[in-house]
């Protein structure tokens, strides 16, 4: 509340009728507060019936008694008589004892998607290229030392020569 007491230092307040003000911010914003009826256009005076910074600025002007605007709801008297009865504690639900059925077949367990796969062994070509783009061999292996195809170097028998 002394926040709001501060807020209201600064505002300008203008009569309308006796018990109705109408208080002006430095930006324009225009209030209109009814001190007879607790009430304010910004509503946060009805809504906590706690009076606002434009009704504490148009009780000033009026010379009213500021904690008279505060809600009866808000007085030591009411909050005593709230709490004079007595208060009986709310029974733990844990105390109960409650029945329990539970079927076999009502608690199956959830049926999940499989899990990810092997990743693939080969790439899947982009648009535009080409599957077959390694070069293909035309003759099998040659021999080193004699040049003839269907054998290699270790296994030649041609004499050298």
């Amino acid at each position: 509340m002394l926040r709001k007491l501060v807020e209201s230092a600064g505002l300008e307040v203008t009569a309308v009728s006796d018990w109705t003000y109408e208080v002006s911010k430095t930006e324009g914003k225009r209030y209109f507060v009814d001190l007879q009826n607790k009430s304010c256009t910004c509503n946060g005076f009805q809504k906590l019936m706690i009076p606002c910074s434009h009704a504490l600025a148009a009780a000033r002007v009026n010379g009213l008694y500021v904690p008279s605007l505060v809600g009866k709801m808000y007085y030591v008297t009411v909050f005593g008589d709230t709490y004079a009865e007595l208060i009986y504690p709310v029974p733990n639900q844990g105390d109960e004892d409650v029945p329990v059925v539970v079927l076999e077949n009502e608690f199956n367990p959830p049926t999940n998607p499989p899990g990810p796969r092997r990743r693939r062994k080969r790439r899947i070509p982009s648009t535009g290229e080409h599957v077959g783009n390694k070069r293909k061999r035309t003759a099998a292996h040659k021999c080193s030392t004699c040049g003839q195809p269907g054998h290699n170097r270790a296994t030649c028998k041609n004499a050298i020569g």
